[in-house]
């Protein structure tokens, strides 16, 4: 878990996507490889084995090569069966990012009403953090990420249960990832897009403005996001005071909602070489050739 919740606050997660006139490549690709890789760095660390130990190595190749039984139930039938490690990291990775969805038009209300009246401030949302957002544009990507911390459901999507009195100290030790998925499925909701396609063929739109959507909060907005005053006392802490009875969410029961799906619209690319492997560069926002030194 300690692995994948550094993943996880990475934004990094498998796809494959499939080639057709909306990707840079000609052939199917996928990013198990750096997948597997990436969490045996941060695994084996984590369970104290190094890379010199005896462990290493079988370790690595039960991740790339092992199996595990995945049990599901279909019609009140429970099946088990053998899968790859690649989908159990799927599903450690991306679990629960359709919660999110649940009235992420109410917490973003400001941003969303902020947008309507200064569209030309949608850039900032993917900018990758580069850009001078003003400051009221910040205090509403925080007013939102707050609303979901002291919502009644905040236990299924920032991870703090019913009986949690949400202090300031608190609201700081959320784990990342939580605060970037309400901005990443307000930034999507924002263009129309509720949900994604598959794993196993993924949108190379949603991949790439999600990894935008990304890098731009964790740069901007979660070093604003600690529950101390960034924004020159323009705004109020909840209630005045963190850990008031009055923002101690109650607990309910768990209701599920079902959204349709908006497919992504399509942006023309040109073809990249296929001579060899690629990868996705996070920081030049296309693909690169994979340099093999083995």
């Amino acid at each position: 878990m300690e692995a994948a919740t550094k993943m996880r606050n990475n934004n990094e997660y498998p796809v494959t996507v499939l080639a057709d006139e909306d990707t840079p490549f000609k052939k199917n690709w996928n990013n198990y490889t750096s997948i597997l890789w990436t969490f045996c760095g941060h695994y084996q660390p984590a369970d104290g084995v190094t890379d010199s130990s005896d462990l290493a190595l079988p370790i690595q190749a039960y991740v790339f090569h092992g199996q595990y039984y995945f049990t599901r139930t279909i019609r009140g039938d429970k099946k088990t069966v053998k899968r790859p490690i690649i989908h159990a990291l799927h599903l450690l990775l991306t679990c629960h990012r359709s919660r999110f969805v649940k009235d992420v038009d109410k917490h973003f209300k400001m941003l969303f009403e902020l947008l309507d009246k200064h569209p030309e401030w949608e850039k900032f949302l993917t900018d990758l953090g580069k850009g001078e957002a003003p400051r009221l544009f910040l205090i509403a990507v925080e007013v939102g990420i707050r609303c979901y911390a002291f919502a009644k459901n905040a236990k299924l999507t920032m991870g703090i249960g019913p009986t949690r009195v949400l202090t300031k100290h608190v609201y700081g030790r959320i784990e990342p990832w939580r605060k970037m998925e309400c901005y990443i499925t307000a930034g999507r909701f924002r263009k129309g897009r509720h949900t994604y396609r598959k794993w196993e063929e993924f949108s190379w739109a949603d991949y790439t403005e999600r990894d935008a959507l990304a890098q731009t909060f964790t740069v901007r907005h979660l070093p604003l996001s600690d529950g101390d005053d960034h924004f020159g006392g323009e705004l109020a802490d909840p209630n005045l005071q963190w850990g008031s009875p009055a923002n101690t969410p109650t607990k309910q029961k768990r209701k599920r909602s079902k959204v349709g799906r908006v497919k992504a619209g399509r942006v023309k690319v040109e073809k990249g070489c296929e001579s060899t492997p690629q990868k996705y560069d996070r920081v030049k926002g296309c693909m690169v050739p994979i340099i093999d030194l083995c």
